[in-house]
């Protein structure tokens, strides 16, 4: 217990140091290393010298130590992402206007109204515009012949901009085309809240039955590139659902070769709600990686039952690789990470 509480205070003092100076950090580190490991070790190879035979089972338990360190161990990372449903298609506000009604959650019809939005200032107008039209009939029956052409001018003017405001109206009422799952993520808490059409934040999703699974990994620049160049073709991956204990289902990868991009697949996925990927909100209110991140796409080998958007871990293999190995690239990128802010 005393030796590993001297160790955890050890490496307290590197980590202050470290975010002082990394080359106070590295001094530190030197400083413990030599006083700790390599003197110590200088003078049990000292003694198992004079020792003789009583030295051998030291000697042989530092060898076993050092091939610990050097022979090449399998190595292995969970990578987290989100279950996506083909075909999946998000709403957004067709228009301005208060949102007067929202589907509840689950399977949904053709036809079925999803979102109901409404513009009082639309609903005034079309009322202006059918008591126009009731008086233009008044005129109509009372006026000269000379002043017919006018009306019936009038007449075509009113019921071309009724078309185009009721037509505008109709718009603003989503209907489900076909049999899906209807998900108000976002709409059903803002029921009578006023909608614009440039927000760029979807209502609510609809999710097309019986359509194609795809699982969306994320993998970080730290560990992502020895995971891809490891992973094989035609690899079977054992995932989880976050949180479960045990691998579930297992997914082959659509490809190898994945390029790296800056927004993350799912908001879930960030380190702010739960994630492991550091991110911030843009404008739009997706969240941006703030170092770009590796995307790897995944179909199930089987027929999962796990509903769109659940989050899923991965484990996926790494090249071998000893332990100073290890220790060395772990440095060597806590250096890297450290010099780029």
């Amino acid at each position: 217990a005393s030796w590993l509480y001297r160790w955890v205070i050890y490496a307290g003092v590197f980590w202050l140091a470290w975010s002082m100076d990394w080359r106070l950090g590295v001094v530190v580190i030197a400083l413990v290393g030599l006083l700790f490991v390599v003197l110590p070790m200088a003078q049990g190879a000292r003694a198992m010298r004079g020792a003789g035979r009583a030295g051998w089972p030291a000697l042989l338990l530092v060898g076993c130590a050092i091939a610990l360190v050097l022979v090449p161990l399998p190595e292995r990372i969970t990578a987290e992402g989100v279950v996506e449903q083909q075909g999946a298609r998000d709403i957004f506000a067709p228009g301005d206007g208060v949102l007067r009604a929202v589907a509840p959650p689950g399977a949904v019809t053709a036809g079925t109204v999803l979102i109901d939005i409404r513009n009082p200032e639309t609903d005034r107008m079309l009322r202006q515009l059918v008591l126009e039209e009731q008086q233009i009939v008044v005129e109509r029956r009372m006026a000269d012949p000379g002043r017919l052409d006018a009306l019936v001018a009038r007449a075509d003017a009113n019921a071309q901009q009724r078309a185009e405001l009721e037509a505008e109206r109709a718009a603003s009422i989503i209907t489900a085309p076909a049999a899906a799952q209807w998900l108000p993520t976002r709409a059903e808490p803002m029921q009578g809240a006023w909608l614009r059409r440039d927000d760029q934040r979807a209502l609510g999703m609809l999710l097309p039955d019986g359509a194609p699974v795809l699982i969306r990994l994320v993998l970080d620049q730290r560990d992502g590139p020895l995971a891809i160049a490891a992973l094989e073709a035609d690899a079977l991956v054992p995932m989880r659902a976050r949180g479960a204990a045990t691998a579930q289902f297992h997914a082959r990868p659509l490809t190898t070769r994945p390029e790296a991009r800056a927004d993350l697949p799912s908001a879930a996925l960030a380190q702010s709600v739960g994630g492991r990927i550091p991110a911030t909100p843009d404008a739009q209110g997706r969240m941006i990686a703030q170092e770009r991140v590796f995307e790897l796409r995944m179909t199930p080998s089987a027929p999962i039952t796990l509903p769109h958007g659940a989050r899923v871990e991965a484990r996926l293999s790494l090249p071998p690789s000893a332990l100073a190995a290890r220790a060395w690239r772990m440095a060597r990128q806590a250096l890297q990470q450290r010099l780029a802010t």
